[in-house]
């Protein structure tokens, strides 16, 4: 296991070693953004495939996509419109949703993060995007701890955790009392939801060979 470990690791800072330095080399040369963005996504590709070939760790799965998508945003940013961003990480959301079935977990949290990409980069949704990753982060984090799914479960409470702190100064910042209250009553039900669902995990039959 350790050393299965150590070779997961090892590869995902190999990907993210080149990722970054085709993200510095869009950066000196001009007009290649979409070719270099482009290798980003081959190497993204290859990544996915080896780790599930080599049965290697699959959360760098998931700091794979945030990695890659973190990289072509920086690409394009300032460059090329925000549609090269989506169209990116819709693609980058197609092949893990074809990959899903042979590691649930790690690429169902990967699949929140292309939906939040995808989210802050709609203008449409700028206004208020904090609110729609809110509702996102704890709708993952629901559905992971009723599949029991370890990692997206961890990632999104973490995600929620800091998205609701930020909402929550925010409104109180702008003394908007009502919104708050509104907030801490949406925090209650999700806890209820929460609980409901591990209640009903602990009281289903577990079966043991004999």
């Amino acid at each position: 296991m350790k050393n299965n470990d150590s070779k997961s690791i090892l590869l995902f800072l190999l990907f993210a070693f080149i990722t970054n330095l085709v993200y510095v080399a869009s950066q000196r040369i001009e007009n290649l953004e979409l070719p270099l963005a482009l290798v980003i996504f081959a190497l993204f590709i290859l990544f996915i495939v080896l780790v599930l070939k080599l049965n290697l760790r699959p959360i760098v799965i998931t700091l794979a996509t945030i990695s890659a998508l973190l990289d072509i945003n920086s690409i394009f940013y300032l460059a090329l419109p925000e549609f090269y961003t989506i169209g990116f990480t819709i693609g980058v959301l197609v092949f893990l949703g074809f990959y899903f079935k042979k590691s649930k977990d790690a690429i169902l949290a990967a699949i929140g993060f292309c939906i939040m990409n995808i989210l802050i980069n709609i203008e449409f949704f700028i206004q208020w995007e904090w609110v729609y990753l809110l509702v996102l982060h704890s709708i993952l984090f629901i559905i992971a701890s009723r599949l029991k799914f370890t990692i997206t479960k961890r990632i999104y409470l973490g995600f929620f955790s800091v998205t609701f702190i930020f909402l929550v100064i925010g409104m109180l910042v702008d003394h908007n009392y009502l919104a708050t209250f509104g907030l801490l009553l949406y925090l209650a039900v999700l806890i209820a939801i929460y609980f409901v669902i591990r209640r009903q995990l602990e009281q289903q039959p577990t079966y043991k060979l004999h």
